[in-house]
């Protein structure tokens, strides 16, 4: 009777594992909450954002909608922005552009309108090709455009100073004029 009891106890035990196994995957990765549809489609205290993405193939930018916490904060907002993009897409059609585990050190808006994104300097260990390079300042500009059109240029720094280039393609020093960037395709 003990060897049966043992016996029991033991395939329970393996059946519970397998169990955990097999769903191993799915505690791993939460699924991506769905795209808001439209602005009705928010709470009052939520604001939707389109950003911009790199369609999987191609030169252009996918449209993805996204929904923000309400705030007057517009440092707040341009954050929230800037955390979206680097969260990656949702849409199966376009395809994350910012190296794993980069985020922004820390931001400033200039009153004539320039965006200072300062990186820390793990967002050059990732190399990026040319056309890598390309899409993220044209998807940072595109966001920005639909979203902050008072926000008038782009520059990107990393530790706080301005280098040569991001990846050895793209000069990085001085500013991106946001309309040209995102017309500009390469």
């Amino acid at each position: 009777m003990r060897r049966l009891l043992i016996g029991i106890i033991f395939l329970a035990v393996i059946a519970g594992g397998v169990f955990f196994l097999a769903r191993l995957p799915a505690l791993r990765k939460p699924a991506r909450p769905a795209q808001p549809s439209s602005a009705s489609a928010l709470g009052k205290n939520e604001m939707l954002l389109k950003v911009y993405f790199p369609k999987r193939e191609g030169t252009d930018l996918v449209e993805e909608k996204r929904a923000i916490r309400k705030t007057e904060d517009k440092l707040t907002q341009l954050n929230a922005l800037l955390a979206e993009l680097h969260k990656g897409p949702v849409s199966a059609d376009s395809r994350a552009i910012f190296p794993p585990d980069t985020f922004p050190r820390t931001i400033f808006l200039s009153q004539d309108g320039t965006l200072y994104i300062n990186y820390h300097p793990k967002v050059l260990e990732t190399p990026l090709g040319p056309y890598d390079e390309i899409m993220l300042v044209r998807s940072i500009a595109k966001s920005l455009i639909y979203n902050f059109p008072d926000v008038k240029a782009l520059v990107i720094l990393v530790s706080g100073a301005s280098r040569h280039n991001l990846g050895l393609h793209l000069p990085a020093r001085g500013r991106y004029i946001l309309p040209q960037i995102v017309a500009k395709k390469r």
